[in-house]
Protein backbone atom coordinates (compact mmCIF):
# COMPACT_ATOMS: atom_id res chain seq x y z
CA UNK A 1 0.00 0.00 0.00
CA UNK A 2 1.55 3.27 -1.14
CA UNK A 3 1.10 6.72 0.35
CA UNK A 4 -1.09 7.62 -2.62
CA UNK A 5 -3.39 4.69 -1.82
CA UNK A 6 -3.60 5.71 1.83
CA UNK A 7 -4.36 9.33 0.94
CA UNK A 8 -7.20 8.31 -1.35
CA UNK A 9 -8.64 5.68 1.00
CA UNK A 10 -8.86 7.82 4.12
CA UNK A 11 -10.45 10.63 2.14
CA UNK A 12 -13.12 8.24 0.85
CA UNK A 13 -14.34 7.84 4.43
CA UNK A 14 -15.36 11.53 4.27
CA UNK A 15 -17.19 11.25 0.95
CA UNK A 16 -20.59 12.10 2.45
CA UNK A 17 -19.44 15.13 4.44
CA UNK A 18 -20.15 17.59 1.62
CA UNK A 19 -23.31 15.98 0.21
CA UNK A 20 -25.58 18.46 -1.56
CA UNK A 21 -28.43 18.53 -4.07
CA UNK A 22 -26.34 19.66 -7.04
CA UNK A 23 -23.40 17.24 -6.92
CA UNK A 24 -24.67 14.73 -4.33
CA UNK A 25 -21.33 13.15 -3.24
CA UNK A 26 -19.39 14.71 -6.12
CA UNK A 27 -17.44 17.09 -3.88
CA UNK A 28 -16.44 14.26 -1.55
CA UNK A 29 -15.35 12.07 -4.45
CA UNK A 30 -13.39 14.96 -5.94
CA UNK A 31 -11.70 15.56 -2.58
CA UNK A 32 -10.67 11.89 -2.44
CA UNK A 33 -9.00 12.13 -5.85
CA UNK A 34 -6.98 15.29 -5.17
CA UNK A 35 -3.83 13.27 -4.28
CA UNK A 36 -4.16 11.49 -7.64
CA UNK A 37 -4.32 14.80 -9.49
CA UNK A 38 -1.18 15.99 -7.73
CA UNK A 39 0.62 12.72 -8.43
CA UNK A 40 -0.22 12.71 -12.15
CA UNK A 41 0.40 16.40 -12.80
CA UNK A 42 3.53 17.05 -10.75
CA UNK A 43 4.23 20.76 -11.06
CA UNK A 44 2.20 21.14 -14.26
CA UNK A 45 -0.73 23.23 -12.98
CA UNK A 46 -2.51 23.24 -16.34
CA UNK A 47 -2.49 19.45 -16.37
CA UNK A 48 -3.77 19.41 -12.78
CA UNK A 49 -6.56 21.77 -13.72
CA UNK A 50 -7.53 19.54 -16.64
CA UNK A 51 -7.70 16.50 -14.38
CA UNK A 52 -9.73 18.42 -11.82
CA UNK A 53 -12.28 19.69 -14.35
CA UNK A 54 -12.74 16.23 -15.83
CA UNK A 55 -13.48 14.66 -12.44
CA UNK A 56 -15.50 17.43 -10.82
CA UNK A 57 -19.04 16.28 -11.51
CA UNK A 58 -22.18 14.75 -10.05
CA UNK A 59 -21.44 11.49 -8.25
CA UNK A 60 -23.90 9.10 -6.65
CA UNK A 61 -22.75 5.69 -5.46
CA UNK A 62 -23.08 3.59 -2.35
CA UNK A 63 -20.51 5.20 0.00
CA UNK A 64 -19.00 1.87 1.07
CA UNK A 65 -18.51 0.74 -2.54
CA UNK A 66 -17.33 4.11 -3.85
CA UNK A 67 -13.73 2.94 -3.41
CA UNK A 68 -14.13 0.70 -6.43
CA UNK A 69 -15.09 3.69 -8.57
CA UNK A 70 -12.08 5.60 -7.24
CA UNK A 71 -9.78 2.68 -8.13
CA UNK A 72 -11.22 2.41 -11.64
CA UNK A 73 -10.91 6.17 -12.15
CA UNK A 74 -7.29 6.13 -11.05
CA UNK A 75 -6.39 3.23 -13.35
CA UNK A 76 -8.04 4.89 -16.33
CA UNK A 77 -6.43 8.26 -15.62
CA UNK A 78 -3.01 6.61 -15.39
CA UNK A 79 -3.54 4.74 -18.68
CA UNK A 80 -2.29 6.43 -21.80
CA UNK A 81 -4.87 7.39 -24.39
CA UNK A 82 -7.79 7.65 -21.94
CA UNK A 83 -7.49 11.30 -20.97
CA UNK A 84 -8.75 12.73 -24.26
CA UNK A 85 -12.04 10.86 -24.32
CA UNK A 86 -15.25 10.93 -22.28
CA UNK A 87 -14.88 7.25 -21.47
CA UNK A 88 -13.72 7.86 -17.92
CA UNK A 89 -16.87 9.82 -17.14
CA UNK A 90 -19.14 7.26 -18.80
CA UNK A 91 -17.54 4.31 -16.99
CA UNK A 92 -17.65 6.15 -13.66
CA UNK A 93 -21.33 7.07 -14.03
CA UNK A 94 -22.37 3.59 -15.16
CA UNK A 95 -20.44 1.77 -12.45
CA UNK A 96 -21.55 4.13 -9.69
CA UNK A 97 -25.22 3.69 -10.66
CA UNK A 98 -24.99 -0.10 -10.46
CA UNK A 99 -23.08 0.06 -7.18
CA UNK A 100 -25.77 2.33 -5.74
CA UNK A 101 -28.51 -0.19 -6.46
CA UNK A 102 -26.56 -3.26 -5.37
CA UNK A 103 -24.79 -1.65 -2.41
CA UNK A 104 -27.84 0.05 -0.90
CA UNK A 105 -29.79 -3.18 -1.06
CA UNK A 106 -26.98 -5.18 0.52
CA UNK A 107 -26.05 -2.82 3.34
CA UNK A 108 -29.35 -1.11 4.16
CA UNK A 109 -31.93 -3.82 3.40
CA UNK A 110 -30.05 -7.03 4.26
CA UNK A 111 -26.91 -6.55 6.29
CA UNK A 112 -27.66 -3.62 8.60
CA UNK A 113 -30.97 -5.11 9.89
CA UNK A 114 -29.18 -8.42 10.51
CA UNK A 115 -26.37 -6.80 12.49
CA UNK A 116 -28.77 -4.66 14.53
CA UNK A 117 -31.06 -7.60 15.31
CA UNK A 118 -28.15 -9.68 16.57
CA UNK A 119 -27.04 -6.79 18.78
CA UNK A 120 -30.59 -6.38 20.13
CA UNK A 121 -30.83 -10.08 21.04
CA UNK A 122 -27.63 -9.78 23.07
CA UNK A 123 -28.95 -6.65 24.78
CA UNK A 124 -32.34 -8.17 25.65
CA UNK A 125 -30.56 -10.82 27.69
CA UNK A 126 -28.41 -8.25 29.42
CA UNK A 127 -25.26 -9.14 27.51
CA UNK A 128 -24.08 -5.63 26.82
CA UNK A 129 -21.42 -6.60 24.33
CA UNK A 130 -24.24 -6.39 21.79
CA UNK A 131 -23.13 -2.97 20.47
CA UNK A 132 -19.56 -4.24 20.26
CA UNK A 133 -20.72 -7.30 18.32
CA UNK A 134 -22.62 -5.00 15.96
CA UNK A 135 -19.60 -2.76 15.39
CA UNK A 136 -17.27 -5.68 14.75
CA UNK A 137 -19.71 -7.53 12.50
CA UNK A 138 -20.74 -4.47 10.49
CA UNK A 139 -17.30 -2.96 10.13
CA UNK A 140 -15.78 -6.23 8.98
CA UNK A 141 -17.79 -6.00 5.77
CA UNK A 142 -17.60 -2.22 5.77
CA UNK A 143 -13.80 -2.05 5.70
CA UNK A 144 -13.51 -5.15 3.54
CA UNK A 145 -15.62 -3.72 0.74
CA UNK A 146 -14.11 -0.25 0.99
CA UNK A 147 -10.50 -1.40 0.78
CA UNK A 148 -10.80 -4.49 -1.39
CA UNK A 149 -13.16 -2.65 -3.71
CA UNK A 150 -10.61 0.10 -4.25
CA UNK A 151 -7.83 -2.34 -5.09
CA UNK A 152 -10.14 -4.37 -7.29
CA UNK A 153 -10.95 -1.24 -9.29
CA UNK A 154 -7.27 -0.30 -9.44
CA UNK A 155 -6.29 -3.75 -10.68
CA UNK A 156 -9.12 -4.53 -13.11
CA UNK A 157 -10.19 -1.09 -14.27
CA UNK A 158 -13.33 -1.20 -16.39
CA UNK A 159 -13.70 -4.93 -15.70
CA UNK A 160 -13.91 -4.44 -11.92
CA UNK A 161 -17.61 -5.23 -11.87
CA UNK A 162 -17.14 -8.58 -13.62
CA UNK A 163 -17.80 -11.30 -11.08
CA UNK A 164 -18.15 -8.83 -8.22
CA UNK A 165 -21.90 -8.41 -8.47
CA UNK A 166 -22.40 -12.17 -8.68
CA UNK A 167 -20.33 -12.65 -5.51
CA UNK A 168 -22.26 -9.87 -3.78
CA UNK A 169 -25.56 -11.50 -4.73
CA UNK A 170 -24.40 -14.84 -3.29
CA UNK A 171 -23.38 -13.23 0.00
CA UNK A 172 -26.65 -11.30 0.05
CA UNK A 173 -28.64 -14.52 -0.43
CA UNK A 174 -26.92 -16.17 2.53
CA UNK A 175 -27.41 -13.11 4.72
CA UNK A 176 -31.08 -12.83 3.71
CA UNK A 177 -31.66 -16.30 5.12
CA UNK A 178 -29.75 -15.38 8.28
CA UNK A 179 -31.77 -12.15 8.57
CA UNK A 180 -35.09 -14.00 8.30
CA UNK A 181 -34.01 -16.56 10.92
CA UNK A 182 -32.65 -13.90 13.29
CA UNK A 183 -35.78 -11.76 12.89
CA UNK A 184 -37.92 -14.79 13.81
CA UNK A 185 -35.81 -15.46 16.90
CA UNK A 186 -35.93 -11.80 17.92
CA UNK A 187 -39.72 -11.63 17.47
CA UNK A 188 -40.23 -14.74 19.59
CA UNK A 189 -37.97 -13.39 22.33
CA UNK A 190 -39.67 -9.98 22.23
CA UNK A 191 -43.16 -11.46 22.61
CA UNK A 192 -42.04 -13.85 25.36
CA UNK A 193 -40.37 -11.04 27.29
CA UNK A 194 -43.37 -8.81 26.68
CA UNK A 195 -45.69 -11.44 28.12
CA UNK A 196 -43.45 -11.81 31.17
CA UNK A 197 -43.40 -8.05 31.67
CA UNK A 198 -47.05 -7.11 31.11
CA UNK A 199 -49.02 -10.17 30.20
CA UNK A 200 -51.50 -10.48 27.35
CA UNK A 201 -52.09 -6.72 26.80
CA UNK A 202 -48.44 -6.17 25.94
CA UNK A 203 -48.51 -9.05 23.46
CA UNK A 204 -51.65 -7.63 21.87
CA UNK A 205 -50.03 -4.20 21.63
CA UNK A 206 -47.11 -5.81 19.84
CA UNK A 207 -49.45 -7.55 17.40
CA UNK A 208 -51.19 -4.23 16.74
CA UNK A 209 -47.85 -2.58 16.00
CA UNK A 210 -46.89 -5.38 13.60
CA UNK A 211 -50.26 -5.11 11.86
CA UNK A 212 -49.83 -1.34 11.52
CA UNK A 213 -46.35 -1.67 10.02
CA UNK A 214 -47.60 -4.37 7.63
CA UNK A 215 -50.42 -2.13 6.45
CA UNK A 216 -48.08 0.78 5.85
CA UNK A 217 -45.58 -1.40 3.97
CA UNK A 218 -48.33 -2.70 1.69
CA UNK A 219 -49.11 0.90 0.81
CA UNK A 220 -52.81 0.84 1.56
CA UNK A 221 -54.58 4.18 1.21
CA UNK A 222 -54.12 6.49 4.21
CA UNK A 223 -57.87 6.45 4.93
CA UNK A 224 -58.01 2.66 4.97
CA UNK A 225 -54.93 2.48 7.20
CA UNK A 226 -56.42 4.97 9.68
CA UNK A 227 -59.67 2.99 9.83
CA UNK A 228 -57.87 -0.29 10.48
CA UNK A 229 -55.64 1.28 13.12
CA UNK A 230 -58.69 2.83 14.80
CA UNK A 231 -60.45 -0.52 14.94
CA UNK A 232 -57.34 -2.24 16.32
CA UNK A 233 -56.96 0.48 18.96
CA UNK A 234 -60.58 0.09 20.05
CA UNK A 235 -60.11 -3.67 20.36
CA UNK A 236 -56.93 -3.21 22.37
CA UNK A 237 -58.54 -0.71 24.77
CA UNK A 238 -61.49 -3.02 25.22
CA UNK A 239 -59.23 -5.92 26.11
CA UNK A 240 -57.24 -3.78 28.52
CA UNK A 241 -60.42 -2.74 30.33
CA UNK A 242 -61.54 -6.33 30.86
Amino acid sequence: MTMLDLNILWRLFLIQNSRNDKFHDGLGFFFALIPLFRSLSGKDLSRRGELARRNFDYFNSNPVLSGMVAGVTRKMEESEGMADTGQISRVRNTLSSVLTAKGDEFFEVVFLPLALTIACIFTIYGVYIGPLVFLLFYNYFHFKFRIIGYYRGLKLGQEAGTGFFEDLSKISGVLRGATAFTAGVFTSIAFFRGYQFGGTPVVIAGLVAIAAVTLLRRKYSPVFSVIILFVLTVVLLSLLSI
